[in-house]
């Protein structure tokens, strides 16, 4: 059986700690989600546990056996790690970027067996993305390259799985595809750690959660235990109401703000977004008395939630299904009630790429629209023959990198 202790880690950067008197542990049945705001520590703790970042103080083993012992082939046949974005420009096919993850259980000098590329048969299979065996990864979105990323580490057959934001660039149904995936392979007995953004992602998924803040465990033990309002409020500086799901049980997180009663600008704002890449900016726009409303959104989505919670209309569609024209001609016909129009980093794909229609509507009747930076290959999955729309659509929005960026644009007009 796998186990991986941590024991008063101490790392960080030339002369600065970033992770300083770190302590957990995690053993067979683990599914732990490991949580903070950004900066706090996380992708350090990472590239120490991966053997990328020395330590400087405390012991990190593995299987009761000091990591630095450990061989890296070694290492890699027990820890996989799907990074949070692979990069674009690999010319190597999906299919071979996979069997790469079996290199660790071949001897020197020897060739992949067909029990290697039944493995890899299989772990396309289990993450959907059989069909794109043969495909270029410099071809591909970036959801499409993150379920490569991940049937790569499955592929190499690990006990533990470390996942970092491993459901960034996936829309909401692809996350729980992927997270349900993540689930099954832990009731096997996989022990898995991953980093996540959304709060309630992390309480539907973990049996278990680690809090970050500054570099240091706050909190460290069952989700019921850890997601409490005082703990993320003292993590994240925000006051939350916590709740539990009628259906299935797990914690519901909903954010409370109060109004802002400084800066309230005359401004109307539709935001298009999706999948939490939202929540940010409207967040912002509440807090400073700007009127949004949002659009189209699915049901049960965590952008759609929170534009709730602080009083926004959202133009709805059903769950996990494509947004329907009717909806599309609703938001449309509303533009002309608002002064910008925000394009969040909303990954596109076949049930909410007719969304990119509104753009195009208010881009047409000459309404200021700001988007955030990032490239249609990085935003879709399975939809790049939509590339030639988005070049046109492109070429007449005000680029800005998140949503800070957003907010000095609506703010100036």
């Amino acid at each position: 059986m796998s186990e991986l202790k941590i024991n008063n880690l101490k790392a960080g950067y030339i002369k600065k700690d970033i992770i300083n008197d770190i302590t957990f542990w995690l053993k067979k049945g683990d599914f732990v989600g490991l949580l903070g705001p950004n900066g706090c520590g996380k992708t350090t703790l990472f590239k120490v546990i991966c053997k990328n970042l020395k330590y400087r103080k405390g012991n990190v083993t593995l299987n009761n056996i000091d990591l630095k012992k450990v061989k890296q082939k070694e290492m890699a046949k027990i820890i996989a790690v799907v990074p949070q974005e692979i990069e674009q420009g690999i010319d190597f096919s999906v299919e071979e970027i996979v069997l790469m993850g079996r290199y660790p259980h071949l001897k020197r000098f020897q060739e992949e067996t067909s029990k290697d590329y039944k493995i890899v048969e299989q772990c396309l299979d289990m993450v959907g993305i059989k069909n794109l065996r043969k495909r270029r990864m410099c071809e591909l979105s970036g959801g499409e390259r993150q379920k490569a990323a991940i049937a790569q580490a499955l592929a190499q057959d690990p006990h533990i799985l470390l996942l970092d934001e491993p459901t960034s660039h996936l829309d909401i149904s692809c996350q729980m595809e992927v997270l349900g995936l993540m689930k099954e392979l832990n009731k096997d007995g996989k022990i898995i750690l991953s980093v996540f953004h959304d709060l309630n992602l992390a309480a539907t998924y973990c049996n278990k959660i680690i809090l970050i803040k500054e570099g240091q465990v706050f909190s460290y033990g069952k989700v019921n235990d850890v997601l409490t309002p005082k703990n993320i409020f003292e993590v994240y500086h925000v006051k939350v109401r916590v709740e539990r799901n009628k259906e299935n049980g797990k914690l519901h997180i909903i954010l409370q703000l109060k109004h802002g009663d400084k800066s309230v600008l005359k401004k109307n704002v539709f935001i298009v977004s999706g999948g939490g890449t939202g929540i940010d900016l409207m967040q912002e726009l509440y807090s400073r008395g700007i009127s949004f409303s949002c659009g189209v959104l699915n049901e049960l989505d965590s952008d759609e939630r929170t534009a709730k919670i602080l009083g926004a209309k959202v133009i709805l569609e059903k769950p996990f299904i494509k947004i329907s024209k009717d909806n599309v001609r609703k938001a449309k016909k509303e533009l002309d009630n608002f002064d910008t129009v925000v394009l969040t980093d909303v990954p596109f794909g076949p049930g909410n790429i007719d969304n990119l229609g509104i753009i195009e509507e208010a881009i047409k009747r000459g309404i200021k629209v700001v988007g955030y930076d990032v490239s249609f290959k990085e935003r879709s999955f399975s939809i790049n023959s939509e590339g030639k729309r988005w070049f046109k659509v492109e070429r007449n929005i005000i680029k800005v990198k998140n949503h800070n960026e957003a907010m000095k644009e609506i703010e100036n007009g």
